[in-house]
C-alpha cells in the first residue's frame, strides 16, 4: 500500500487563533491517507493587506515552506489570495507550493509549465 501524502497549510499571518478551525475544515475534504497540518508564522504582521506587510512576511513564509520540505511534506499551501512568497517558494523547492487563488494557478502554470492546484476554503 502506498504511503499517504503530507500537506502543510501555511497561514502567513502571525496569529494562530483560527488554526484549529482551518484544520477541522480541511480534514473534511482530504483523502483518508493524507495528513494535513496548519501553521501560522511565529512573527510578523497580523494581516497581509498591503504589499509592505507581505514583504515583511516573506522571510518567515519561505522558512516555513523550506522546513515543510525538510520535514517530509509533499506540498505546502500558502493560505493567502495575494500570493506572498509563492513564486520564490515554488522556484526553489522540489515539492509543490501553491496558494488559494485561481489566478495564481494559471500564472504559475504559464510561467513554469507545471500544474498548480487551487484551494478555495478558509
Amino acid at each position: 500500500m502506498a504511503m499517504g501524502k503530507k500537506i502543510l497549510y501555511i497561514k502567513p499571518s502571525a496569529y494562530d487563533t483560527m488554526n484549529a478551525e482551518i484544520k477541522e475544515y480541511l480534514e473534511k475534504y482530504k483523502d483518508s491517507d493524507t495528513e494535513v497540518d496548519v501553521v501560522s508564522m511565529p512573527r510578523g504582521p497580523k494581516h497581509l493587506e498591503y504589499l509592505y506587510y507581505q514583504s515583511i512576511a516573506y522571510h518567515e513564509i519561505l522558512k516555513a515552506v523550506k522546513k515543510a520540505e525538510k520535514d517530509g511534506y509533499h506540498a505546502a499551501v500558502i493560505g493567502c489570495f495575494d500570493d506572498p512568497a509563492l513564486y520564490p517558494g515554488a522556484r526553489n523547492l522540489r515539492n509543490h507550493v501553491c496558494d488559494r487563488s485561481r489566478g495564481s494557478r494559471h500564472a504559475y502554470r504559464g510561467r513554469t509549465g507545471r500544474q498548480l492546484f487551487n484551494h478555495s476554503g478558509p
